[in-house]
C-alpha cells in the first residue's frame, strides 16, 4: 500500500533518532517498507532458483566464522554482533532483489507519493542553509538525547565557537549521513525526471537534493554522484531503448539541472560565508582533511595488514584495539577509522566480504542497482544495520514505483536456433 510508503517517507528523516536501537525511527522506517513488500513474489523466486538459496545460505554461515573459528574473549558479546550483521544481511539481499523481481514491492506511482517526496526534500534544504547560518552562534539542530546513533559527532559549543567552516547535518548525527540521505532519495527524483507526469517534481526534488548534498561538502556524495548520475543515467536509458535525440536531451538535462543546481548551492553558500572549495574540498586536495584521511586513505593502509593478520575477519569485542594497532605500526598513529562501510565489512569479515559483496551486488541485478548499492559502501557505519537497511530499501521502492521493469545486467538470454539439411538438387 501506498500508505506505508507515504509515511515511510515522512518518518526518514528521523532514522537515527529514537528510544534504543531497536526502538527508532530507523526501524519504523524498515517495517513500513517491509510492510510495502509482497513475500510470495519472493518465494517463487527462490522456488525456481535454488542456487540462490544455497548460496545466500553460505553467505550468511559465513559471517560466523570470525567467532566459531577463532578464540573470543566476550563470545555472547561477538555472537550477537554477528547474529545482528546477518540478520539484516538477509534483509538487505531481500530488498535489493525485490528490485528484479515482478511486484515484490505493492507501491504505485502517483502525484501525492511525488509532492510527499519533493516536499520533505525541501525541508531539509531549508534545514540545511539555516543551520549553515545558525551553527555560528552555537548549537542549532534537534535535542542530542533524542538520537541512539551518531549522537557522538554532533558539534559541541565549543566547535561551533571555534570551526572555521560549518556543515550541515539536519535531522541527522553527522552530514556525511545527510549526503547519503539525498544520494538515496535522487534515486527515485532522477527517475520520476524521466517520466512526462512527474517530470517537473522529479526536477525541483534532484535541485533541492543536489543542493543539499553540496551543502553538507561530503566526498563521499561527490564520489556517489560521480560513479551513479551520467553512468547510471546513460545505462538505465540504453536499457529502456529511447531513441538518440531524446536520449541526448534528456541526459542533457540532467546534466545541465544537476550542474546549475550544484552551482546555485555553491553561490548560496558563498554569499552566507561558506567557502565550499577553499573549506572542505581544498583541505582534501592538499591532504589536510582528517575525516577523509581517517574514512578513506588510513583504511587503506592498513587493509593488507588485516587480510595477513585476520584472514577470517577480526571480532567485534577486539575490534578497535585491533585496528588502532594497525594504524599505529603504519606510523599514522592510534587513531579510529571504522568509520566506512566497505572497509568495515572488510574488517569484520577479511578476506569472506569479497563474497558478501559479490552476492549483495549480484542481488541488485540491474545496473542502475549495481552502481548504487556500490555507492552506499562509501558512507560511515556498516551498512547491515537498520537504518542503511531501511534508506536502501526506501530507495528501491520508490524507484521502482516510478520506473517499469529494467532488463537484468546478468540475465542470458540465448535465442533458440534451427539446424536445416540442404537436400542437394537433383
Amino acid at each position: 500500500m501506498n500508505l506505508f510508503i507515504v509515511l515511510a517517507v515522512l518518518c526518514s528523516p528521523f532514522v537515527q533518532l529514537g528510544a534504543s536501537y531497536w526502538v527508532s525511527g530507523a526501524t519504523t522506517v524498515l517495517l513500513l517498507v517491509l510492510l510495502s513488500a509482497r513475500y510470495r513474489s519472493l518465494y517463487l523466486h527462490y522456488s525456481k532458483n535454488h542456487h540462490d538459496i544455497a548460496l545466500d545460505v553460505t553467505a550468511v554461515l559465513l559471517m560466523f566464522t570470525p567467532v566459531l573459528l577463532q578464540e573470543s574473549g566476550d563470545f555472547s558479546h561477538d555472537i550477537l554482533l554477528n547474529a545482528r550483521l546477518a540478520f539484516f544481511y538477509v534483509l538487505l539481499i531481500w530488498v535489493v532483489r525485490g528490485f528484479s523481481i515482478p511486484d515484490f514491492f505493492k507501491v504505485k506511482p502517483g502525484k501525492t507519493l511525488a509532492l510527499v517526496i519533493m516536499s520533505v526534500s525541501g525541508v531539509m534544504l531549508i534545514f540545511a542553509l539555516i543551520q549553515l547560518v545558525k551553527l555560528r552562534g552555537g548549537y542549532f539542530g534537534l535535542p542530542k538525547t533524542w538520537y541512539v546513533t551518531n549522537y557522538e559527532m554532533l558539534p559541541g559549543e565549543l566547535d561551533t565557537l571555534w570551526a572555521k567552516s560549518f556543515r550541515p547535518f539536519c535531522t541527522f548525527g553527522e552530514p556525511s549521513y545527510l549526503a547519503f540521505f539525498c544520494i538515496s532519495f535522487l534515486m527515485p527524483a532522477f527517475r520520476m525526471c524521466l517520466t512526462k507526469k512527474y517530470r517537473k517534481i522529479g526536477l525541483i526534488t534532484s535541485a533541492f537534493l543536489l543542493c543539499t548534498g553540496a551543502a553538507s561538502q561530503s566526498l563521499a556524495f561527490l564520489f556517489a554522484l560521480g560513479i551513479l548520475i551520467v553512468p547510471a543515467t546513460y545505462i538505465y536509458l540504453k536499457s529502456t531503448k529511447i531513441s538518440g535525440v531524446a536520449f541526448g536531451g534528456i541526459v542533457g538535462s540532467l546534466i545541465l539541472a544537476g550542474g546549475l543546481a550544484t552551482l546555485a548551492a555553491m553561490t548560496i553558500l558563498s554569499w552566507i560565508g561558506v567557502n565550499i572549495l577553499g573549506d572542505r574540498f581544498g583541505n582534501i586536495a592538499s591532504g589536510q582533511d582528517t575525516s577523509a584521511s581517517l574514512r578513506i586513505f588510513a583504511p587503506l593502509v592498513i587493509l593488507p595488514k588485516v587480510f595477513i593478520g585476520h584472514p577470517l575477519g577480526i571480532l567485534g569485542s577486539e575490534m578497535l584495539d585491533t585496528v588502532t594497532g594497525y594504524t599505529a605500526e603504519a606510523g599514522l598513529g592510534f587513531v579510529k577509522v571504522i568509520d566506512n562501510a566497505l572497509f568495515n565489512t572488510f574488517f569484520f569479515f577479511g578476506l569472506t566480504a569479497f563474497f558478501l559483496i559479490y552476492r549483495l551486488l549480484r542481488a541488485a541485478s540491474a545496473p542502475l542497482m549495481i552502481i548504487y548499492i556500490f555507492s552506499c559502501f562509501n558512507f560511515n557505519g556498516d551498512i547491515f544495520s537498520v537504518d542503511k537497511v531501511a534508506l536502501i530499501g526506501l530507495s528501491i521502492a520508490l524507484f521502482k514505483a516510478f520506473s517499469p521493469e529494467i532488463e537484468p545486467v546478468f540475465k542470458l538470454t540465448l535465442k533458440p536456433f534451427s539446424v536445416t539439411q540442404q537436400v542437394p538438387a537433383a
